[in-house]
């Protein structure tokens, strides 16, 4: 029979192994960190029952168990051991040698057992003293020092962090200034794309949606302090109260720009924008299938420009919006409809050659030029002021010309007519049944 080893040195070995000592007055712990060695230095000695020292060969099988009996063991390790007759029954042993004990969690009581040879494990179980608690020294409240931030090295957790002072909480302040356009703040998914940064100039870019539910203010001296560049990204503003979503003061000078947008080329030009005056500028040139500003009712208008166009005012075919209703008070004054009429409401005057398919004139129109209609049917010289009619001419009241009138055709005078200048009639002039003729 083996009695069970003695472990008077087993305490003794792990203080002298982990223990720490204070270091002299004024001199500072270096900062460089030593692994903690996960091993425990075992000794004891092997007797029989009369109290003699075992010799041979032996197997020690050693077990870490979370309670004093029963329970399933946390740990096992087997060592082999040569006992001769000058090692009086003394053996040492390094736990941990053959089956890491990084798995073990010495932040809960822990008792050893052993077993000899053929033997059952020895009884009662050993304790694990407050000494070897000293491998708990490579963690904090149970916590590996992985599970902390370090400040001096770059460091990464997989943790929540909150911070709940109530004051400044996070300060990022480099040394020196890095280049310009380098990131001191960057959220990335998993696949490492950048979802929202900020350099160290302050410019912040956002991959998604942004949404701000008090006030953005945009301010500094670079001359686009607001840049969107993602266009499949809809920028909606929607105010939960009556409130300005969004307002964009400018500089005293009327022309400086508030709002510019640019087209999506490799080298982007700008295409228009919007000056401190409230004014719409146009940048693009136009061309042929492009003009330079299209307004529609329709998302994706149809409309077709053969030649460079400043303007095309477009809706949906059978539309019966108006294109143009230019008002005074309430009151239009010129109306461009969907079948192309214009109506105007004043004076329109034009100083040269117009061709119109239907006029429609309320007011006094003055005619700076000829006017021709229906395939000269009815002609106004532009210089001597002559007037030819093709056909009938009607006149319901008093009628003053003061140049030539030539008529070609039948002519029907319902009230006075007066001709200061000559006046040749290639037809026939009856008037007043007859009482005045000529053939």
């Amino acid at each position: 029979m083996i009695t069970r080893p003695l472990l008077r040195a087993f305490s003794l070995v792990l203080a002298g192994l982990l223990s720490l000592s204070p270091l002299p007055s004024g001199r500072l712990a270096p900062t460089a960190e030593a692994a903690v060695p996960y091993y425990i230095n075992y000794q004891g000695r092997l007797t029989d029952s009369a109290g003699a020292a075992v010799l041979g060969s032996l197997t020690i099988t050693f077990r870490l168990y979370t309670a004093d009996s029963g329970g399933s063991a946390v740990w096992q390790e087997d060592h082999g051991v040569s006992l001769a007759q000058a090692d009086e029954g003394v053996f040492n042993v390094v736990l941990g040698s053959s089956t890491a004990l990084t798995s073990v969690d010495f932040n809960t009581p822990m008792w050893l057992g052993v077993q000899v040879s053929g033997d059952t494990e020895m009884t009662p179980r050993q304790r694990v003293t407050a000494t070897s608690y000293a491998l708990n020294a490579d963690k904090l409240d149970g916590l590996d020092s992985t599970s902390f931030l370090r400040t001096d090295v770059d460091t990464s957790t997989s943790g929540k962090l909150t911070i709940t002072r109530s004051g400044l909480a996070l300060l990022i302040k480099p040394t020196t200034d890095p280049a310009a356009d380098t990131k001191l703040v960057d959220v990335q998914n998993a696949a490492g794309s950048s979802k929202f940064s900020v350099d160290i100039e302050g410019d912040t870019a956002v991959a998604g949606n942004l949404s701000v539910s008090g006030v953005l203010t945009s301010g500094g001296s670079s001359s686009s302090n607001v840049v969107i560049t993602n266009p499949a990204i809809a920028q909606t503003m929607q105010p939960t109260a009556d409130v300005i979503p969004l307002t964009i003061k400018g500089l005293a000078s009327g022309t400086a720009k508030v709002l510019s947008i640019y087209d999506a080329a490799a080298t982007p030009a700008e295409t228009a924008f919007f000056n401190s005056a409230g004014q719409l500028r146009l940048a693009k040139t136009p061309s042929a299938g492009s003009p330079a500003l299209v307004i529609s009712s329709e998302s994706s208008p149809a409309f077709s420009t053969g030649t460079a166009t400043q303007l095309v005012l477009s809706q949906a075919s059978g539309g019966s919006n108006n294109f143009i209703d230019a008002q005074v008070g309430g009151t239009s004054k010129f109306v461009v409809d969907p079948s192309g009429n214009v109506t105007i409401a004043g004076t329109m005057s034009t100083s040269d050659s117009s061709t119109l398919s239907s006029l429609t004139v309320t007011g006094a129109t003055a005619l700076n030029g000829g006017l021709t209609m229906d395939t000269n049917k009815f002609t106004v010289a532009d210089t001597s002021g002559n007037t030819a009619i093709g056909g009938t001419l009607a006149v319901t009241g008093a009628t003053t010309l003061s140049s030539t009138l030539g008529v070609t055709g039948a002519t029907t005078l319902s009230s006075t007519l007066g001709v200061t200048g000559a006046t040749t009639l290639n037809g026939g002039l009856t008037m007043d049944t007859d009482k005045f003729t000529v053939a």
